[in-house]
């Protein structure tokens, strides 16, 4: 295992390939800051990669039971557990990378994007552009 830190984005997808699990520990910090979103998420589901991430922030708004392995923050018994699981039965990991996979593609892919923002400025437009 080799934890990067930080990359530059270009590099994010490269590594992303090059791995077997993807874990991202997020925080709520003492101010009360925490992941908003976590697009690093979708593109290791995007990557095909199961996922175990922090049930913090707006990480819950994308990982959920079908599609990943959520735990609680701070807690390193937890994630070893789940990358354990991960690794004892490929089978669940195989079901959380297509559950995954099927998430992204519905609601994150160039078409879903295109749709959702075609439909949103044709509803503040008031007109429908498409024939």
């Amino acid at each position: 295992m080799v934890l990067t830190g930080a990359l530059p984005h270009d590099e994010v997808v490269e590594h992303l390939f090059k791995n077997d699990i993807f874990v991202i520990s997020s925080i709520v910090d003492s101010r009360g800051r925490t992941e908003g979103f976590g697009a690093v998420i979708l593109e290791a589901m995007a990557a095909k990669l199961p996922v175990i991430a922090s049930a913090v922030g707006g990480i819950v708004d994308i990982v959920n039971d079908s599609n990943g392995i959520l735990v609680p923050e701070k807690d390193e018994k937890a994630i070893a557990d789940a990358v354990e699981l991960l690794v004892l039965q490929p089978a669940k990991a195989e079901m959380y990378v297509r559950n995954a996979w099927s998430f992204v593609q519905k609601f994150y892919s160039d078409e879903a994007l295109t749709e959702r923002y075609t439909n949103f400025f044709e509803t503040i437009a008031g007109t429908r552009v498409r024939a």
